[in-house]
């Protein structure tokens, strides 16, 4: 049985980063906000779904980020890179890592 949930230190951020490569070179470097302590990843039990959703997917607050890029942006699960008229059209490599760092971390 799992214990109780368990929070990550206030001085740890973890964060998603996007490279993008072509020819060799790396073009496109760009990191993610924070990811918040508690994401949710399904509904809350405790938060009743809309009755009526009227064509809208019934979803509690804590999931918006699943269905909404800018919300997703929000809370680091989404990266919106902007390319510029310079840059390859198309990238050889896309890497996308996440990383957790914290005092005398990189």
């Amino acid at each position: 049985m799992p214990g109780p949930a368990r929070r990550r230190p206030a001085c740890c951020r973890i964060a998603w980063h996007v490279f993008g490569y072509a020819n060799g070179t790396l073009w496109v470097h760009k990191s993610g906000n924070t990811i918040p302590n508690r994401l949710a990843t399904g509904p809350d039990p405790a938060t009743p779904l809309p009755a009526e959703s009227n064509g809208d997917l019934a979803i509690d607050d804590g999931m918006k980020w699943m269905a909404d890029f800018e919300e997703a942006e929000k809370v680091g699960m989404g990266i919106r890179v902007a390319l510029t008229p310079e840059q390859p059209k198309f990238f050889d490599i896309l890497l996308v890592l996440g990383t957790r760092g914290g005092p005398g971390r990189t």
